[in-house]
C-alpha cells in the first residue's frame, strides 16, 4: 500500500527542424565579437554540439524556449539619463529559479561591449522583482546597454539594446526637456566665462526670460517657469557669450 503523489507539469515543445526536408536545425547564434546582433542559422544535426558549446541556442533567435523551463521571465530592461548627467539602468524580472546573476554591458560602438556591473538574482520567487543602477560615467556620445541574464546551468541570453545620447559637441544641454514647470541649463563648457547672458523667447520673438550671470559660477543653472507666461507650445533658449547666441528648443507641455 505505497504512497502516490502526483504533480502538474507543464510540457513546452517547440519544433527546430529546417531545410527542404527538415533534416537540419534551427540555431540562434551569439556572434563572439558581435554578440549584439545575433541572428538564425540553418545547420547540421552534426554541427549542433559545437553551436551550444559556445553560447548558441536552439530555436530561432528572441525564442529562447530552454530559458522559460525555469520560470525566468525578463519583463523590461532600460536605460535613461538623469538631471546629473549619468544613466540609470532598470530591469523587471518574475521568478528566478532557473536564473544565476545579471551582468550590464556597455558599449561606446555597439559592437564591443564591456562588463560595467554585475547582480546576483535575488533566488526563487513568483513576485516581480525589481532591479536599479546607475552608470556615473556615461561615455561623451553614444552609450549602448544590454543585460546578459546567465542561468545556472551556464547557459545565457541578451536582453535588447538600449541607447542613451550624451552630445559632447552641445554647448549647454537642457534638462528635461519636454518640460512642465522648470528646466535646468547645464552650462559646463561656460564655467569661469564672464558676461552670460541666458534668454527665453517664444515664438513670436519675445522675451519672456533674461538673466545676465556676471561670472558662471556654478555648471547647473535652474529656472523656475512661470506658468501665466510659459504656456504649452514651443521655445528658444539662448546662451549668449561674447556676442554670439547658442540657441536650444524646448518644448511646454503641461497637458
Amino acid at each position: 500500500n505505497g504512497l502516490i503523489a502526483t504533480d502538474p507539469v507543464t510540457v513546452e515543445v517547440v519544433d527546430v527542424r529546417c531545410g527542404n526536408n527538415l533534416d537540419k536545425v534551427n540555431i540562434c547564434h551569439i556572434p563572439p565579437g558581435n554578440q549584439g546582433n545575433p541572428n538564425t542559422l540553418c545547420v547540421s544535426e552534426n554541427s549542433v554540439p559545437a553551436h551550444l558549446a559556445h553560447g548558441d541556442y536552439l530555436g530561432s533567435c528572441g525564442t529562447n524556449p530552454c530559458s522559460n523551463l525555469g520560470g525566468y521571465n525578463l519583463l523590461y530592461f532600460g536605460a535613461n539619463s538623469t538631471a546629473e548627467m549619468e544613466v540609470q539602468l532598470e530591469w523587471i524580472n518574475k521568478s528566478q529559479t532557473a536564473n544565476d546573476y545579471f551582468v550590464v554591458e556597455k558599449s561606446a560602438d555597439r559592437v564591443h561591449f564591456d562588463s560595467l556591473l554585475r547582480r546576483d538574482g535575488s533566488g526563487p520567487s513568483d513576485e516581480v522583482e525589481i532591479y536599479r543602477d546607475m552608470d556615473l560615467n556615461p561615455f561623451e556620445g553614444y552609450n549602448y546597454y544590454r543585460l546578459k541574464v546567465v542561468y545556472k546551468g551556464g547557459g545565457f541570453e541578451y536582453s535588447n539594446i538600449e541607447v542613451v545620447l550624451f552630445n559632447p559637441d552641445s554647448d549647454f544641454t537642457i534638462f528635461p526637456n519636454p518640460t512642465s514647470d522648470e528646466v535646468r541649463l547645464y552650462l559646463d563648457r561656460f564655467m569661469g566665462k564672464e558676461d552670460v547672458d541666458v534668454i527665453i523667447v517664444n515664438t513670436l520673438g519675445e522675451v519672456l526670460y533674461k538673466e545676465h550671470l556676471v561670472v558662471v559660477k556654478d555648471k547647473i543653472l535652474p529656472i523656475r517657469l512661470d506658468r501665466n507666461r510659459f504656456t504649452d507650445g514651443l521655445y528658444s533658449v539662448s546662451v549668449v557669450y561674447l556676442g554670439r547666441a547658442h540657441s536650444k528648443r524646448l518644448v511646454v507641455a503641461r497637458n
